[in-house]
Protein backbone atom coordinates (compact mmCIF):
# COMPACT_ATOMS: atom_id res chain seq x y z
CA UNK A 1 0.00 0.00 0.00
CA UNK A 2 2.89 2.33 0.74
CA UNK A 3 4.20 1.78 -2.79
CA UNK A 4 0.79 2.55 -4.28
CA UNK A 5 0.42 5.75 -2.25
CA UNK A 6 3.94 6.92 -3.06
CA UNK A 7 3.36 6.18 -6.74
CA UNK A 8 0.14 8.21 -6.65
CA UNK A 9 1.96 11.09 -4.99
CA UNK A 10 4.79 11.01 -7.54
CA UNK A 11 2.35 10.93 -10.47
CA UNK A 12 0.40 13.83 -9.02
CA UNK A 13 3.58 15.83 -8.39
CA UNK A 14 4.77 15.22 -11.94
CA UNK A 15 1.55 15.97 -13.76
CA UNK A 16 -0.34 18.51 -11.65
CA UNK A 17 1.25 21.65 -13.13
CA UNK A 18 1.37 20.20 -16.64
CA UNK A 19 -2.31 19.26 -16.48
CA UNK A 20 -3.18 22.74 -15.22
CA UNK A 21 -1.42 24.32 -18.20
CA UNK A 22 -2.94 21.79 -20.60
CA UNK A 23 -6.48 22.38 -19.36
CA UNK A 24 -6.11 26.14 -19.40
CA UNK A 25 -4.88 26.09 -22.98
CA UNK A 26 -7.38 23.48 -24.12
CA UNK A 27 -10.43 25.48 -23.04
CA UNK A 28 -9.18 28.64 -24.73
CA UNK A 29 -7.90 27.01 -27.91
CA UNK A 30 -11.06 24.93 -28.33
CA UNK A 31 -13.16 28.08 -28.01
CA UNK A 32 -11.10 29.79 -30.71
CA UNK A 33 -11.39 26.74 -32.96
CA UNK A 34 -15.15 26.61 -32.34
CA UNK A 35 -15.39 30.25 -33.39
CA UNK A 36 -13.41 29.47 -36.50
CA UNK A 37 -15.80 26.60 -37.28
CA UNK A 38 -18.87 28.76 -36.67
CA UNK A 39 -17.62 31.61 -38.85
CA UNK A 40 -16.64 29.19 -41.62
CA UNK A 41 -12.99 30.18 -41.96
CA UNK A 42 -10.98 27.06 -42.91
CA UNK A 43 -13.68 24.91 -41.41
CA UNK A 44 -12.23 21.46 -42.20
CA UNK A 45 -8.82 22.30 -40.74
CA UNK A 46 -10.42 23.79 -37.64
CA UNK A 47 -12.60 20.69 -37.16
CA UNK A 48 -9.58 18.38 -37.35
CA UNK A 49 -7.59 20.60 -34.99
CA UNK A 50 -10.54 20.77 -32.58
CA UNK A 51 -10.94 16.97 -32.61
CA UNK A 52 -7.23 16.59 -31.83
CA UNK A 53 -7.42 18.88 -28.79
CA UNK A 54 -10.60 17.23 -27.51
CA UNK A 55 -9.09 13.78 -28.00
CA UNK A 56 -5.94 14.73 -26.07
CA UNK A 57 -8.07 16.13 -23.26
CA UNK A 58 -10.27 13.04 -23.20
CA UNK A 59 -7.29 10.67 -23.03
CA UNK A 60 -5.86 12.60 -20.08
CA UNK A 61 -9.21 12.57 -18.27
CA UNK A 62 -9.72 8.90 -19.09
CA UNK A 63 -6.40 8.06 -17.45
CA UNK A 64 -7.30 10.08 -14.38
CA UNK A 65 -10.70 8.41 -14.13
CA UNK A 66 -9.14 4.95 -14.44
CA UNK A 67 -6.74 5.88 -11.64
CA UNK A 68 -9.68 6.86 -9.40
CA UNK A 69 -11.61 3.71 -10.29
CA UNK A 70 -8.60 1.50 -9.56
CA UNK A 71 -8.14 3.11 -6.16
CA UNK A 72 -11.79 2.36 -5.37
CA UNK A 73 -11.13 -1.35 -5.91
CA UNK A 74 -8.44 -1.58 -3.21
CA UNK A 75 -10.75 -1.70 -0.15
CA UNK A 76 -13.12 -4.09 -1.92
CA UNK A 77 -10.24 -6.44 -2.70
CA UNK A 78 -9.03 -6.32 0.89
CA UNK A 79 -12.51 -6.99 2.23
CA UNK A 80 -13.07 -9.87 -0.20
CA UNK A 81 -9.83 -11.55 0.86
CA UNK A 82 -9.81 -14.07 3.69
CA UNK A 83 -8.41 -11.50 6.10
CA UNK A 84 -10.09 -13.15 9.07
CA UNK A 85 -7.83 -16.21 8.65
CA UNK A 86 -4.64 -14.13 8.80
CA UNK A 87 -2.52 -13.53 11.86
CA UNK A 88 -3.15 -10.51 14.09
CA UNK A 89 -0.32 -8.39 12.67
CA UNK A 90 -1.52 -8.82 9.08
CA UNK A 91 -5.11 -8.07 10.09
CA UNK A 92 -3.93 -4.84 11.72
CA UNK A 93 -2.03 -3.89 8.58
CA UNK A 94 -5.07 -4.65 6.43
CA UNK A 95 -7.21 -2.49 8.70
CA UNK A 96 -4.78 0.39 8.28
CA UNK A 97 -4.80 -0.13 4.52
CA UNK A 98 -8.59 0.01 4.45
CA UNK A 99 -8.58 3.18 6.53
CA UNK A 100 -6.09 4.82 4.15
CA UNK A 101 -8.01 3.69 1.09
CA UNK A 102 -11.05 5.71 2.17
CA UNK A 103 -9.39 8.64 0.37
CA UNK A 104 -9.27 8.27 -3.40
CA UNK A 105 -5.96 8.32 -5.20
CA UNK A 106 -6.13 10.91 -7.95
CA UNK A 107 -4.25 13.25 -10.23
CA UNK A 108 -4.97 16.91 -9.76
CA UNK A 109 -4.84 19.66 -12.32
CA UNK A 110 -3.75 22.54 -10.15
CA UNK A 111 -6.73 24.54 -8.85
CA UNK A 112 -9.08 22.99 -11.44
CA UNK A 113 -9.51 19.87 -9.34
CA UNK A 114 -9.22 16.17 -9.99
CA UNK A 115 -8.57 14.88 -13.51
CA UNK A 116 -11.68 12.84 -14.35
CA UNK A 117 -14.69 12.73 -16.64
CA UNK A 118 -16.24 15.59 -14.66
CA UNK A 119 -13.25 17.79 -15.45
CA UNK A 120 -13.55 16.88 -19.14
CA UNK A 121 -17.14 18.13 -19.16
CA UNK A 122 -16.12 21.21 -17.20
CA UNK A 123 -13.47 22.15 -19.76
CA UNK A 124 -15.99 21.67 -22.58
CA UNK A 125 -18.44 23.95 -20.77
CA UNK A 126 -15.70 26.52 -20.29
CA UNK A 127 -14.80 26.46 -23.97
CA UNK A 128 -18.47 26.93 -24.87
CA UNK A 129 -18.70 29.89 -22.48
CA UNK A 130 -15.63 31.46 -24.06
CA UNK A 131 -17.15 30.84 -27.51
CA UNK A 132 -20.33 32.65 -26.45
CA UNK A 133 -18.24 35.55 -25.20
CA UNK A 134 -16.23 35.68 -28.47
CA UNK A 135 -19.32 35.65 -30.68
CA UNK A 136 -21.31 38.24 -28.73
Amino acid sequence: MIEICSFATRVDDCFSNCMFAHLTLTGTICACLEKQIVTGVSRSGAILHFIGWILALFIACLGGQHFINASDLIPEAIWASKWYNADVRLRRDLLLMMMRSQRDLNITAGPFGVVSYALFVSVLKTSYSILCMLTS
